[in-house]
């Protein structure tokens, strides 16, 4: 007769925890490849839609990176989403007043 062949729980189990955080941290590290690409390439687009005079451009890299960049925030450092849609505000009312002060110094 052939053999029998068992194989104890735990075994498995320390298998296939292995195997996971090889996983996990192979979804880390292209994750944070990915970001660095997605970087490089918002840099780029937005550097040569300044050089260009490309209004629509710089606003479409500078809104795509922040994305990310606000994504990351709130992960890392626990905050809600009233703290960041205050901030939000609070930034366009400083745009705001440094286009009114930019317009103001070019009507001079």
């Amino acid at each position: 007769m052939g053999r029998s062949f068992t194989v104890h729980p735990l075994a498995v189990a320390r298998r296939f925890e292995h195997f996971d955080r090889l996983l996990r941290q192979f979804a880390d590290d292209s994750a944070s490849g990915l970001r660095r690409r997605l970087a490089v390439v918002l840099l780029g687009a937005g550097a040569w839609a300044v050089r260009e005079n490309r209004r629509w451009a710089v606003n479409v890299a500078a809104v795509f990176g922040a994305i990310p960049f606000l994504h990351a925030m709130v992960r890392e450092t626990q905050i809600g989403a009233m703290t960041v849609f205050v901030g939000g505000l609070l930034m366009l009312a400083f745009a705001l007043g440094l286009w009114m002060l930019i317009s103001a110094a070019h009507h001079l």
